[in-house]
């Protein structure tokens, strides 16, 4: 997740930048690097975000298309395709091909109510907003942000402005950038990985069913603040939660089938898909299957009364925001990582660093670095 430009993927600045001073200490090598890197991130900043994913995506099927053409033209079987196909349809068992497709017809109107359902519900348990933009890129705002224990390092991607309210303030999130080879291959996982996920949900809150009641009486014979009407309503969401698992899977694939050809948006869907899947439950609560148990993950809500049954899942994490920008006066104010968010007394802040504040931001670091290189320009130094 660090900038690309470390690599050399970020166009050369627009503007011409004056030189920076020699430095020798630690401390002005490290401030000389921040400005460099802010340097190097200013086109990015300042390029409103466009995406010509479905362009790509055109090509690629093209290309796939011209391919399959070639063969069936170089092994003959073109002039006999109808032929075959007839032969084909008098010979197959219509019985399952017709369960296949039913099945398939029943997983796609369900994965179609769950976006539905995504896309028009109210309220995000962070921003406060629902999904207010799937299409278009007017609503993307290029950003990057540094941490406090990671000096030198930038991440880049794009903040969500959509969620602000009619006087452009509010939070907003920040989801990660992708390089197109990474992006693509995240999608192509999120298809494969949609449905061994959902069997997972599935025999997980199988044994989540039989297992849980006896849990619940032991924790009242041990005084725990359970009741006996805990027991039906834990096994009525353990049996939601089988049932759902396929239509969310299904769901997962469509947002990332979509994410080909609109990559942004695609992801944001796919996120939003995934962390309804979790009930809410965010990936900075949860368990991702690349990074682990995350800084506030408590398996089972950590057993508790009224928090039995709070447990995330994220199997594409990376589609999850990284950190929340709170906007005031028009004005990004501050950033946080997705765990302080969710609780103020975990995570960290984050710098932002946007179009709008690089000016101030610069300042700042030029006038850190030349009063230590320089200290009798600035005054620190007295004459007498």
């Amino acid at each position: 997740m660090i900038c690309p430009f470390m690599m050399g993927e970020f166009s050369p600045p627009t503007r011409t930048f004056p030189d920076l001073p020699q430095v020798s200490s630690p401390e002005q090598v490290e401030t000389k690097g921040k400005i460099d890197s802010q340097r190097r991130v200013y086109s990015f900043l300042e390029t409103p975000y466009q995406s010509r994913a479905a362009l790509r995506a055109g090509g690629y099927v093209l290309v796939v298309a011209i391919v399959a053409l070639a063969i069936l033209c170089s092994t003959g079987h073109l002039a006999t395709f109808p032929q075959d196909f007839l032969n084909w349809a008098h010979q197959v068992n219509w019985i399952p091909v017709g369960i296949g497709l039913g099945v398939a017809g029943v997983l796609s109107i369900g994965a179609i109510a769950v976006i539905f359902h995504v896309r028009k519900k109210d309220v995000d348990s962070i921003t406060g907003k629902g999904i207010e933009k799937l299409r278009g890129n007017d609503h993307w705002k290029p950003a990057c942000y540094s941490r406090a224990d990671q000096p030198g390092a930038l991440y880049w991607g794009h903040l969500d402005m959509s969620t602000r309210d009619e006087k452009d303030d509010g939070k907003v999130f920040f989801y990660g950038g992708k390089p197109e080879v990474a992006h693509y291959g995240a999608s192509a996982a999120a298809i494969v990985w949609s449905f061994p996920h959902a069997i997972g949900a599935i025999a997980y809150n199988t044994l989540r069913f039989f297992v849980v009641p006896f849990y619940i009486l032991v924790q009242m014979g041990r005084g725990k603040a359970f009741t006996l009407s805990d027991i039906p309503r834990e096994m009525e969401r353990s049996l939601f939660r089988i049932v759902k698992a396929p239509f969310f899977a299904t769901a997962m694939i469509f947002s990332a089938i979509y994410s080909f050809f609109d990559p942004l948006n695609g992801r944001k869907l796919g996120s939003y898909v995934e962390r309804e899947w979790n009930e809410q439950v965010t990936r900075a609560q949860g368990f991702w299957s690349v990074g682990g148990s995350q800084e506030l993950f408590k398996f089972e809500g950590g057993g508790k009364p009224g928090r039995l049954g709070r447990i995330g899942f994220y199997s594409h994490g990376c589609w999850q925001p990284m950190g929340v920008v709170t906007f005031d006066n028009k004005k990004g104010t501050s950033m946080t990582s997705l765990a302080k968010a969710v609780d103020e007394n975990s995570g960290q802040d984050y710098d932002l660093l946007i179009q709008d504040n690089f000016k101030e931001k610069q300042e700042a670091l030029l006038d850190q670095l030349l009063r230590t290189t320089n200290p009798w320009v600035h005054g620190i130094v007295d004459e007498d």
